[in-house]
């Protein structure tokens, strides 16, 4: 689970970044990012939407595992930002090492983290 001070929250803030951030995409997920000066480190949120799926179970597995995740990149990143993941149809069938391999590659093109 994120440290409360990681978790992007507020719909208004959602909707800064959706609106303002540059997007890029991978396999599994989209990802949504605006770099920003916040002293607390860089605030994450994750969008999976009922198109994806209908069942609550499964919408939640995939918001655990990109969770999951992305809490093991926040010492890496360089830059304070907000990002949101948008998760993708495909994101159903994808397994940890999957996820993990997508959400790499998104920071990478994003320039938020140079190694991994």
């Amino acid at each position: 689970m994120l440290q409360t001070h990681h978790r992007l929250t507020r719909k208004s803030d959602f909707q800064k970044v959706l609106k303002n951030g540059n997007l890029v995409q991978g396999i599994f997920f989209g990802m949504a990012y605006l770099e920003s000066s916040l002293s607390s480190g860089p605030k994450i949120g994750t969008i999976v939407s009922n198109k994806i799926s209908k069942s609550a179970v499964a919408r939640n597995r995939i918001k655990r595992l990109l969770r999951e995740t992305v809490r093991g990149y926040i010492p890496s990143l360089e830059k304070e930002a907000l990002l949101v993941f948008l998760a993708k149809k495909t994101s159903l069938e994808a397994n940890a090492k999957d996820v993990a391999n997508d959400v790499s590659t998104l920071l990478r093109k994003s320039g938020l983290i140079i190694t991994t």
